[in-house]
C-alpha cells in the first residue's frame, strides 16, 4: 500500500498542496511506521493549573549524552529558532502543535475547557533542524470562561519580551466566512506588538468538509488583500481524524487520508520560513497595544450603560414633574368643574 506521504508536495506561490495518489475515505487504516515521530513528555494544561512551576517547561525529544555538547556550543553560538502558534480559542492551535510535534502532546479545546495557560514550548524538529514552538492563549479566552482577552495580549507580550528574538508566527484561523477579527488579532499581534518584522505563515484549518480545501483560499483570499494582511505562506488543511469507521467499513477514521495530507502541508511552510534572521523584538509601550478592534475611547458597553444611566436620571426628574404639575393643578380642576355645573 502507497504510504500518504508518498505524493509530491508542491508549493505554488506558496500555496501548499498535496498531489498523490491518494482514495478519498476509502475507510483503509494508514500505516504511519514510516512518518517521522518523537519522543516527547506530554505537559496538558490541567497539569500546568495543577503545578505553575510547570507552566514554560519544555518537552520534546530526550538528548543523549554524546551530543549534550554538542547542544550546549550551538546554543552559546546562535539564538534559538523560535516559532509562535496564536489565534483564537478553538481554531486548531494545539492541534497544530500536535501535527508538527508527530504526536498528542497539547492539549486541544474540547479536551480542557478553557484552558487556564500562559504559553507552553515544545522542542520540535523541522527540516532536520531544532525548533521551539510556543502554542499561546486563546485570544477569545475570555468566551470559554477563562482569561479576559486583555490577559491573553497581555500573555503575548509577556512571551515576546522573555524569549527575546522570534523566526516566524503561525496565524491560526478557522476556514469560515471571513469576520473583521481575523485582521484585528493580525494587525495587534503582527503589526503592533512585532511591528511587522516578523514573517507570517497562514494555517486555514476546519476543511475537511470541502471538495478541495485548497479552494477556500480562492474564495476569500480577496478578504485579506483588501484588509492588507501579508503572509508568506499559507496552507488550507484539517487538523481532526473525524469518527472512526462503523463496522464493516474497515479500520481507520473519516478524515484520515485528508489528516495525514494535512500533516505533511503544515510543515512546508514552516520548513521555508522559519529559518531566516532571528528578528529581535522591541515591545512598544503599554498604553500603544490597544485591544483588537478597539482605541483609546470609551468601549461600547460602556457608552450604553452612561446613556441608560442618564436617560434613567431624566426619566425620574420626568416623572416628579408630573406628579408635582397633576398634583398641582388638582385644586384647579375643581373649582373649574364646580363653576360649571353651579355647584
Amino acid at each position: 500500500m502507497p504510504h500518504p506521504l508518498d505524493g509530491e508536495l508542491l508549493n505554488t506561490g506558496d500555496t501548499y498542496m498535496m498531489h498523490s495518489g491518494l482514495p478519498s475515505g476509502d475507510g483503509q487504516l494508514v500505516d504511519e511506521s514510516t512518518s517521522a515521530t518523537y519522543t516527547t513528555t506530554s505537559t496538558n494544561r490541567d497539569e500546568l493549573t495543577q503545578n505553575p512551576a510547570a507552566a514554560d517547561t519544555t518537552v520534546g525529544a530526550p538528548i543523549s549524552a554524546d551530543d549534550q555538547e554538542v547542544q550546549k556550543v550551538c546554543t552559546i553560538a546562535s539564538s534559538p529558532i523560535n516559532i509562535i502558534v496564536f489565534g483564537d480559542t478553538g481554531v486548531g492551535k494545539s492541534s497544530v502543535i500536535n501535527m508538527l510535534m508527530g504526536e498528542p502532546v497539547a492539549a486541544v479545546s474540547n479536551q480542557a475547557v478553557g484552558c487556564t495557560y500562559e504559553s507552553t514550548k515544545y522542542r520540535a524538529t523541522i527540516a532536520h533542524q531544532e525548533v521551539m514552538l510556543y502554542d499561546t492563549a486563546g485570544l477569545n479566552e475570555a468566551e470559554a470562561g477563562t482569561d479576559s482577552p486583555q490577559q491573553a495580549i497581555q500573555n503575548l507580550r509577556s512571551l515576546v519580551e522573555d524569549i527575546k528574538t522570534v523566526n516566524l508566527l503561525v496565524y491560526c484561523i478557522r476556514g469560515r466566512r471571513f469576520r473583521k477579527i481575523v485582521a484585528d488579532n493580525y494587525n495587534m499581534f503582527c503589526k503592533t506588538i512585532c511591528g511587522s518584522k516578523v514573517p507570517v505563515v497562514l494555517v486555514i484549518t476546519g476543511l475537511e468538509n470541502e471538495d478541495n480545501m485548497d479552494d477556500w483560499w480562492k474564495e476569500n483570499k480577496v478578504y485579506f488583500d483588501h484588509h492588507k494582511l501579508e503572509f508568506r505562506g499559507h496552507v488550507c488543511i484539517t487538523t481532526i481524524r473525524g469518527r472512526a469507521f462503523k463496522d464493516g467499513l474497515g479500520p481507520g477514521y473519516i478524515f484520515q487520508n485528508l489528516y495525514d495530507v494535512s500533516k505533511e502541508k503544515v510543515r512546508k511552510p514552516l520548513a521555508d520560513h522559519a529559518f531566516g534572521s532571528s528578528i529581535p523584538i522591541v515591545l512598544p509601550k503599554y498604553n500603544q497595544t490597544p485591544m483588537r478592534g478597539a482605541s483609546n475611547s470609551p468601549s461600547l458597553v460602556t457608552l450604553l450603560f452612561s446613556l441608560l444611566r442618564w436617560f434613567g436620571d431624566r426619566w425620574s426628574l420626568l416623572r416628579e414633574l408630573y406628579r408635582h404639575l397633576t398634583t398641582a393643578d388638582s385644586p384647579r380642576r375643581e373649582h373649574r368643574t364646580e363653576r360649571q355645573y353651579g355647584g
